[in-house]
């Protein structure tokens, strides 16, 4: 479905229409949607007048003649190529492209494990792809795809990856994805999926939406390089451990074991800390972290010494750990621990020289931590 000019669109899609007016059987249906469905998708993106109207009123045509006939097989493959063309596609060929892809995957053959554990990796791959630049959080196609991807990959993917099928799949996933940013925006994304306390599109159910967590997890473990974007890995993973189900918090905390995590990375500091305060997006409502997940994250803070210095940060989650609504005896002690780490990782920091100069050890404290700028008149006021 070429075109030698954006003129030729409008006509390419006549033609295209008249092809499946003239599909009379299931099986040139079938064929029709395979050749042309994609490429139909991507005229949604022309700028010909007349195009975008008559593309949509085919796509509910084929919407309507494929959900009597769900024997036919939508491309599943091709859809995510489309996908991951990104930046090249208009919004809504990309919003059209999952929908379809939606619809794929279900009707997949659950017996073909090399297929469906291509899809995977290559779902993996689109979401940069499809988000940009934009807040996984602020988009409304992240969770649908971080669906996607879990539904491809329960039962489908080997953990670890040991075939050669499969460790094809992961060094095609691994030369495709080069930057830190695109691994960030993948691992913000399933972070973001591992943070909802329901489930995902078409995972509503209880049971399934643990496995499709557990399946992620895995993912990020198996599938995912250590050595890009490792912060946000590390992230995506304590967000499993914080899960409220049992079997998902163990096996995240299992696999966070396993892992080599930075304490002292300040962008995965200012995460969990940001985890723990629910600072929430444009499109989210504010949701307190529970008791569980503020509990975890005090008993983390303590043993980096960037988040003792993550001011302003440190100083509210401190005061809300003390005094905060719905504060309980137990996330009070982790405030009160906190605060002692923050005391005593200051004077670990205390340069040795100004100590045997006789220099201000306030001001010294001041200059290294802001947070003591608030505390210090209440404990010594004669400072």
């Amino acid at each position: 479905m070429a075109s030698n000019g954006i003129g030729n669109d409008l006509e390419l899609v006549e033609r295209v229409e008249l092809r499946f007016a003239l599909a009379d059987t299931d099986t040139q249906l079938a064929s029709a949607v395979d050749s042309f469905l994609v490429p139909l998708i991507g005229k949604l993106s022309s700028t010909t007048p007349g195009v975008q109207a008559k593309v949509m009123q085919l796509l509910s045509h084929i919407n309507a003649r494929i959900k009597a006939a769900p024997q036919i097989a939508l491309p599943v493959k091709p859809l995510i190529v489309h996908l991951l063309a990104g930046a090249n596609t208009a919004t809504i060929a990309r919003n059209f492209s999952v929908v379809y892809l939606e619809l794929a995957l279900d009707r997949a053959s659950t017996n073909s494990k090399t297929d469906r554990a291509q899809f995977a990796p290559l779902l993996l791959a689109a979401i940069p792809a499809a988000i940009g630049s934009t807040d996984p959080a602020k988009h409304p196609l992240t969770l649908k795809l971080a669906s996607l991807v879990a539904r491809s990959a329960t039962n489908a993917l080997d953990f670890p990856p040991l075939s050669p099928a499969a460790l094809a799949a992961r060094d095609t996933l691994f030369a495709a994805l080069a930057t830190d940013a695109e691994w960030a925006t993948i691992h913000d994304a399933l972070a973001y999926a591992l943070r909802q306390p329901s489930g995902l599109p078409n995972l509503t159910n209880g049971e399934q939406w643990s496995t499709a967590k557990r399946t992620l997890i895995s993912l990020i473990h198996w599938w995912t390089p250590a050595d890009k974007a490792a912060w946000a890995r590390s992230y995506a993973l304590f967000v499993g451990t914080c899960d409220p189900v049992a079997i998902v918090a163990d096996h995240a905390e299992t696999t966070w074991r396993k892992n080599k995590v930075d304490v002292e990375d300040a962008r995965l500091v200012k995460a969990i800390l940001g985890l723990y305060l629910a600072q929430p997006t444009e499109q989210e409502t504010p949701t307190p972290a529970t008791v569980a997940v503020k509990t975890k994250v005090l008993a983390w803070v303590v043993k980096s010494k960037t988040a003792a210095n993550a001011f302003p940060e440190l100083l509210k989650v401190v005061f809300d750990a003390m005094f905060g609504k719905g504060t309980t005896a137990k996330i009070q002690a982790g405030g009160v621990g906190f605060l002692q780490w923050v005391a005593r990782s200051v004077c670990l920091y205390l340069p040795i020289r100004d100590l045997f100069a006789g220099a201000d050890m306030t001001d010294t404290c001041r200059r290294i931590n802001p947070f003591w700028t608030v505390l210090l008149p209440f404990w010594f006021p004669e400072l």
